[in-house]
């Protein structure tokens, strides 16, 4: 079978202009596509270089500090961690965390690790610090999986992110290992005396007691004689 293109001879006028117009156009979309893989990495530059700024502000922060009050910081921190090591708070501290996140909380396991009562040396001052691990498995949207770990820094009891696993859903689950820390209290340091001393103020207290004390009980050296102010009035009448 024999094509004749002969009719189409009349559009080869046109040819070049079509094949000039294809090229602008794929190199437009070319050109298109460069320019918002660009403005990307701008924007994606630019965020990274405000979390380097935060960053440095905040190392700056710390390393101001001195060794007193990242000492008496740590000592809070302590102080603040429950003394006993239970599970319902655990639970309940996870349930809520979740709650207040907008999350569905599909399960909540957790491994109370060593659970046992210790005698600690008394002379060892070093607080001790236990941990729980609790394994918290949510399902919601992207936001409020974002705040939950947020909140797991912030939250009461003192916990920490160990480790989290994203599946993608019409909704995202995810599985979140989270430790909660405790200091128990031993039961040598219970037992222990502890040295209490006095303040400054405490003593002076204490000094003017003790000075009262020898004026009320000292030997009165010589003799003397009491005179009122009003040798006509009587001591035992009062009078106004």
């Amino acid at each position: 079978m024999k094509i004749s293109f002969g009719k189409y001879s009349q559009y080869q006028i046109y040819l070049p202009y079509l094949v000039t117009a294809l090229i602008v156009l794929f190199t437009f979309s070319l050109f298109t596509a460069q320019i918002k893989k660009i403005i990307s990495l701008w924007q994606s530059n630019k965020i990274q270089e405000e979390e380097i700024g935060k960053l440095k502000q905040r190392i700056s922060q710390i390393e101001s500090f001195s060794d007193d009050q990242i000492d008496k910081q740590i000592s809070d921190a302590l102080s603040a961690l429950p003394r006993v090591k239970d599970p319902t708070l655990a639970f309940s501290a996870t349930k809520a965390l979740a709650f207040e996140s907008g999350l569905l909380a599909e399960e909540i396991a957790f491994s109370p690790g060593k659970i046992a009562k210790e005698i600690e040396e008394t002379a060892s001052h070093l607080a001790k610090v236990e941990e729980m691990l609790i394994t918290l498995q949510v399902q919601g949207s992207q936001e409020n999986i974002i705040k939950i770990v947020r909140q797991i820094n912030q939250s009461q009891p003192l916990m920490e992110l160990k480790s989290i696993d994203l599946e993608s859903f019409p909704d995202i689950a995810a599985k979140l290992s989270i430790n909660i820390y405790f200091s128990p209290v031993a039961v040598g340091e219970v037992s222990a005396k502890a040295d209490v001393l006095p303040t400054l103020e405490e003593e002076n207290t204490y000094k003017k007691i003790a000075d009262f004390r020898k004026l009320g009980s000292g030997v009165v050296i010589g003799e003397s004689e009491f005179t009122p102010g009003d040798p006509t009035r009587d001591p035992f009448i009062y009078s106004q």
